[in-house]
């Protein structure tokens, strides 16, 4: 015979898993382009703004300064307008010039402080195509393979190639399915508390890595009724 033993214990479960990442980019072209240089080694670990993909910027340059050239004759044109609709506005009192010319002299300066703003708008849109020549990393992760290499024509558009991947490596996912029975025991119960697991890989002993339960899926396997999908980082 022998005491019985009292003693609190941890009631646990296993489940298989897979690490994902928390952010995750398919860096592509915005511009229609050449590629001018890449600036990243496949492979390696990038931080947030650092310059990726250079695509030539000579023509979206040429572009720029068009439209910048554009809106000083706009801007001269309108500045000897209003000069001439000055010189309307003191005549007309006088009956020196028409109600035609007044009208006309003002319908100019209208249009053409329109046209100023049309001249602005497509510096804007040049300028952000320039910008768009130099694609720099959104996110700090590791970098994926150079889809495409220098030289190699890119289009703008919705499917345009892709260029290469970049994934954050800090934190991450730690993905894995529960079974209903799981779900009612641990999660069900502490909704409102930040439920702590352990995570451990193929070659670890135990679960030495602890985590938090992120989220919970809001959708069931359908191919497994019972399981529903849950992430701890």
């Amino acid at each position: 015979a022998a005491a019985a033993i009292e003693r609190q214990i941890l009631e646990t479960d296993e489940f298989p898993g897979r690490f994902e990442a928390t952010e995750s980019v398919q860096i592509r072209a915005r511009i229609t382009g050449y590629i001018k240089a890449l600036h990243f080694v496949p492979g390696s670990e990038v931080k947030a703004g650092d310059l990726l993909v250079e695509i030539d910027p000579a023509p979206f340059e040429a572009r720029l300064a068009e439209a910048e050239a554009a809106a000083g004759n706009t801007r001269a044109q309108l500045k000897l307008a209003r000069l001439e609709l000055a010189r309307q506005t003191k005549l007309l009192p006088e009956k020196a010039t028409s109600r035609r010319d007044y009208e006309t002299a003002a319908a100019n300066v209208a249009a053409l402080e329109a046209a100023t703003r049309t001249d602005q708008a497509r510096i804007d849109v040049a300028r952000v195509d320039l910008g768009y020549t130099k694609i720099t990393a959104p996110v700090t992760g590791r970098i994926g393979k150079d889809e495409l290499t220098v030289g190699n024509l890119v289009r703008g558009e919705v499917d345009s190639p892709l260029l290469t991947t970049l994934v954050a490596i800090d934190p991450i996912y730690a993905t894995f399915e529960a079974d209903e029975a799981a779900y009612l025991k641990y999660i069900s119960a502490a909704r409102s508390q930040h439920l702590q697991v352990s995570v451990g890989l193929a070659n670890e002993e135990g679960a030495p890595h602890p985590a938090t339960l992120s989220f919970i899926d809001n959708q069931i396997d359908m191919a497994d009724r019972k399981s529903t999908r849950l992430n701890s980082s």
